[in-house]
This record gives C-alpha cells, structure tokens and sequence, in this order.
C-alpha cells in the first residue's frame, strides 16, 4: 500500500507541494494508551485505585508511512521507516482521575529524497524529538454487573518535537475524547472516539475525527489482543472517510505480566493510504504495572492470601472458624443520592424524581433541556444562557433584539417591522447563498468612479454586514454598465468604480485582504440593453461572495486566504 499521491497532499492543506511545507507533520498516526492499559491502541476507561503509578517502554517501527504517488505510479519513500521510543507514565487518583504523560521520540527514520516535480523532497534521517504528550481520563460511570464503564479524557500535545523532521506540527493540539469498556478476569474490551483539534496550517492531516476499538480474552496472565485504530480528517476542503483522507490500522498482539513486569508484542496492515499510515507497524511493550487486577462491578480487587494463625496444635491446620454472613450485594451506583440508580438515571448528576418521561431529572415542562427551577422562560422553549434572566429563553443570535422565533433573518441584524416576512432584516442589504444582495444601487456620477453621497448609507450596510459575517473571507466587488460607448471604455470604467467601492469599505473599516475589485463592462447585462430602463438596471455593483472559512478572522489575518470559490 502507498501512503500518498503528491498533488492530493497539497489539496488536503490548501499549499504548493513544497517540502518545507509538508514536513511540519507529526507523520506518527499511533498514539499508545497510557502505562498500565491493557490494550496498546485504545485506553480504558477504568481507574483502579488511589496513587497507582505505571511506567513503561514502547518501541514500534513503521514501513513507508509517507510515499509520493504520481500518475499511479510509485515515485519514492520520503519517509520509508521510523523507528520510535515512547516513554509513558500514568498515576492513578482517588478512584475516579487519572493522568498520564507521552515523552515521545524518532530514534531513527530515512526516506529515498523523491522529486516532486523537478524538485528532491529531503528525507529527514537520524534521531529527533517527538511532540510530548500529556492527558487526563476521569471515570464518570463505573462498570455496573454488564454494563461497562464511561470515561471522559483530555489529551494535550506540545510542541516539543522537531517539525522539520516529520515530527511535530509546530503548535499545540488537544482532543477530547469518550471512553467505554468493561476489564475482568475473562475478557477485555474498550471503544473510544473523539475530536482533535489542529491549528497548524501546514499539517497534511490537520483537525481529525479519531477512533478505535480493541479486546480479547484472558487466560490468567495472558491476554490475547485485536484492535483497530482510525482517524479521518475534518479540513474545511476535504472529503472525509476517503481513503486518502482516514487512516486505519489493524492489529494482533499478545500480553503476559510476570508480577508487576509487563511485557506486551503487538502489530499489523495499514488498511488505507491516508498520510502517515504505514504498510505495516509493529510495537513492543515493557514496564511496571503494579496492581493490575481486574475491575468487577466497579471495584478493583486485590486477593487475599490465607495463613495458619491460631494453629495451637502444632498439627499444621488451622481451627475451624465460624462462618462469614453471606456477603450481600452493593447497592447500584447512584452518583447524585437521588435514589434512582445511574443506569436507569437520565440525570446522573442531578437530583430529580424517579417518575416522568425522564426518570432521575428535575423537571422540565417546555423540553429544552434547562429544568424549570432555572428556566427563565419556562413555558416556552429556549437554549441555556449564562445569564440567569435569558437561561432557557429563546435566543437571539444576531443580536438585534428579535428573538429567533420572529426574526425573519435570525442571521442578520435589522428593525423590527410589521411584517413577519421581513421583520428583523436588514433594510438594504442581505446575504442570499454566494452573493451579499443590495435592494439599493450604488450610484456614482455620471460617466465618471466618483461615488454620490447618497451611497454612504448603502456601503455603510455593506461594511457592517462584513462585520457581523467573519467568516466571510473573500468578496469580488465587480462593477458593470450598460452599451453605450466603446467597450474597452467601459470596462475601464466599471474597474475604477469597483475600485472607487473598495477603498470605501477600506477607508470605513473592512480589511482590504478580504476585498478584490472585477470590472466587465457591458459583458454580463442583467437584461438586454433595449430601452434605458433596461440599461439603468445593467450599470450596477454587485459583491459576490468567493470564500467562507470556518476560522473566520485567522483566515485572513496572515494572509492565508485563497482566491478560489468554495
């Protein structure tokens, strides 16, 4: 399998396929579990026990994780292996938190310095530090009989690592993220999925969606393993769950613990051609896991060893003794005391009835998920608020004072009017899908790219519609007119009043990287120039939208907008 075509590498971060740009890539897609886990890929979801230190060892060795494909055809390795060294340490905190560090690190890597183009693309070689990584994983609903136990995690990587070397993204990254499995003395299996997050702009992956499921059975201290580890990415420009775009790996391992020592063999196929999924991976585990017992009914278990105290007769055997009462079992875990039990509690955490349609939740008459003791508006449905005198209300998200239910543009700001069709909606101006429509012309003198007074007005909407829209990037102002005259004249002139229009915007507040000025002349008429109705109505200003970003104001700032439509 080959990790990567070239040209797609470039699509996935919006940059010319230039080595300097594609090397601040953390390449290694395999984050390990913290010391102590049972699996290698995928954490559990268990705490087991106060101050429970784990530290170990991981090696693994990947196989042509990075590869430029041309035309199907193979062009060479940049990255034909990395071998590297995780170190890991996890403490275990009063039965419900517990932390974990990564200090990561290439011992060794290479690549065949392939051309792109009729440029080399330098291999990164030798040794060179990874991105340390740092999380926390608190167990928020213990295992109860079958069902398993929950966690909630945060992990956190720093910029510690090399980024010339495919070993770093230069910033930091964080992801949260849902743990659930179940550990006993038969069988182990967990499930996580989670968001992570990316600000490099250089980074072939960027913002992922990650995943993985693993488990197996136990025969005493042995544990037989199968995992599956993925990530898809979540770019604003790329199709996720494609091949090219989701990293998969599949793996088969074994563990065995000789007391606290573990050591644990693990391995398998890159399944897709993601960057940074390898042909193969294999991983080798060794540390000291001390109390790695098997966690029932959410209680970590330790065994008792029996001795010969008492023996008064010397024959070796110790008195009988009376019998122990029958052990009786633990009430259900019921985290707020509202007696309902957590597994058929729709509000762990909150005290509330056990009768309703919501056994376990205070009440809630309008359904909007704020219970009515905190419910500002309690008759009517609403969306949670900081402030107490809004919580639960409807809202009003663009702040013009309409709430949403009546707004006609919830989007927009604008008066209140009689008019439900345009209450709340700007008078002049609009964003309508790619296009910021104007109900009113921008008028200039005659023949001439001075603008008429009587157009402040109009461009001061047009500016505050830019405010109030960030995640507008980029926006043609394109100028246009009628027939009469020369066209090499018109056109002309419809570039100089765009432009007249754009160093309005700038003068009044609109960054000019967000801005382009188009003339076309008589080119593109809305109607035929027949009558001079019809040309009135072709001599206009339109402003088209070309780019929407998610990071709104980033997108901008430093100049990284492209002038290509969505």
């Amino acid at each position: 399998m080959k990790r990567l075509a070239w040209a797609l590498a470039a699509g996935l971060t919006g940059l010319a396929p230039t080595a300097e740009a594609q090397t601040a890539t953390p390449l290694d897609r395999f984050d390990p579990s913290p010391a102590g886990d049972p699996l290698l890929g995928v954490p559990e979801p268990h705490v087991r026990g106060e101050l429970r230190p784990s530290v170990g060892a991981l090696i693994t060795l990947s196989r042509s994780p990075l590869v430029v494909v041309r035309d199907g055809e193979e062009v060479g390795d940049v990255v034909s292996h990395q071998l590297y060294l995780h170190g890991l340490i996890s403490l275990h905190l009063f039965n419900r938190l517990a932390l974990e560090v990564d200090v990561p690190g290439v011992l060794n890597q290479g690549g065949a310095n392939p051309l792109i183009g009729t440029q080399p693309s330098p291999s990164p070689s030798g040794a060179a530090m990874g991105d340390i990584r740092a999380g926390a994983r608190v167990e928020v609903l213990r295992r109860h009989g079958y069902w398993p136990a929950a966690a909630l995690a945060m992990t956190a990587w720093f910029p510690s690592g090399d980024d010339e070397a495919f070993a770093s993204s230069g910033y930091v990254r964080y992801a949260p993220s849902l743990i659930v499995g179940l550990s006993d003395e038969a069988f182990v299996y967990s499930a996580r999925v989670g968001r992570r997050f990316d600000p490099s702009p250089d980074n072939l992956v960027g913002d992922e969606l990650f995943f993985g499921a693993g488990g197996g059975p136990k025969f005493g201290d042995l544990l037989l393993t199968a995992e599956l580890l993925g990530a898809t990415s979540l770019g604003a420009d790329v199709d996720a769950f494609r091949r090219s775009t989701t990293h998969l790996e599949a793996h088969l391992g074994v563990r065995y613990d000789i007391g606290p020592v573990r050591v644990q063999l693990s391995g398998g196929p890159g399944l897709t051609t993601a960057p940074g999924t390898p042909d193969w991976r294999l991983g080798f585990f060794v540390g000291y896991v001390p109390g790695a017992d098997p966690v029932e009914g959410g209680v970590t278990h330790h065994a008792r060893r029996p001795t010969a105290e008492g023996d008064d007769d010397d024959d070796g055997m110790s008195p009988p003794r009376p019998a122990a009462p029958a052990p009786t079992a633990p009430p259900p875990p019921d985290l707020d005391g509202d007696g309902v039990p957590d597994a058929s509690d729709a509000c762990p955490s909150v005290i509330g009835p056990a009768t309703g349609s919501r056994p376990g939740c205070p009440p809630d008459g309008d359904g909007d998920g704020v219970i009515d003791a905190r419910d500002a508006c309690p008759d009517t449905a609403g969306i949670p608020s900081e402030d107490p005198k809004r919580n639960g209300c409807p809202g009003d998200r663009d702040g013009d004072g309409i709430l949403d239910p009546a707004d006609a543009c919830p989007e927009e700001r604008g008066p209140a009017t009689d008019d439900p069709k345009t209450t709340g909606c700007p008078k002049t101006v609009r964003v309508v899908g790619e296009q910021i429509v104007i109900l009113q012309k921008v008028e200039f003198a005659t023949g001439r790219a001075t603008l008429a007074e009587s157009s402040s007005a109009l461009l001061t909407e047009v500016a505050q519609v830019l405010a109030d829209h960030p995640e507008i990037v980029r926006v043609a102002i394109e100028g246009h007119t009628d027939d009469v005259g020369s066209e090499r004249g018109n056109i002309a002139l419809s570039q100089q009043r765009a432009l007249a229009v754009m160093r309005w915007l700038i003068d009044h507040g609109v960054d000019e990287r967000r801005l382009e000025a188009r003339g076309f002349g008589p080119r593109r008429p809305l109607v035929p120039n027949r009558t001079e109705a019809d040309r009135a109505k072709n001599r206009r200003v339109d402003f088209q939208i070309l780019r929407r970003d998610r990071r709104r104001r980033d997108a901008w700032v430093d100049g990284a907008v492209s002038e290509e439509k969505p």
